[in-house]
């Protein structure tokens, strides 16, 4: 059924790419739901941010409502946040990052933590909790 459906989506390609094949689709599919991604993230912290209602980022891909079904599918299996570690920090090759709650009251504090539903940078010392389970922090 996945072939069929790579196979039609590769056809329906070729006529604005006469190269197009299978990895050609794949790649494309990867690139929509990367835009995705990034979109959904940048609408999360603006949520968990405490913004009012009509300061909130609205998102500018002209898909992201089409590619809302994903949202269901790409959570963690479990429904919670969790922490991503210094070593899977690493393989990310992202630095530290500051943490959102303690820049929300004027501290610089940088942490090699983040949410990893919003990649929020956050201190492990309450900062965590804080932002996970009060909607003003």
């Amino acid at each position: 059924m996945k072939e069929n459906a790579y196979l039609a989506l590769t056809e329906k390609l070729k006529t604005v790419d006469p190269h197009a094949n299978k990895e050609t689709v794949l790649e494309k599919i990867n690139n929509l739901r990367s835009s995705f991604r990034k979109e959904r993230k940048k609408v999360l912290m603006a949520k968990k941010s405490g913004m009012s209602s009509e300061d909130l980022y609205v998102p500018k891909l002209w898909y992201y409502k089409d590619l809302l079904f994903l949202v269901d599918e790409e959570e963690a299996l479990d429904g919670f946040a969790s922490l991503v570690s210094d070593t899977e920090q690493r393989k990310r090759a992202k630095p530290k990052k500051r943490c959102v709650v303690c820049a929300k009251h004027g501290k610089r504090q940088e942490s090699i933590y983040w949410c990893s539903e919003c990649e929020a940078g956050l201190c492990l010392d309450g900062c965590f909790k804080k932002f996970n389970t009060k909607l003003k922090f």
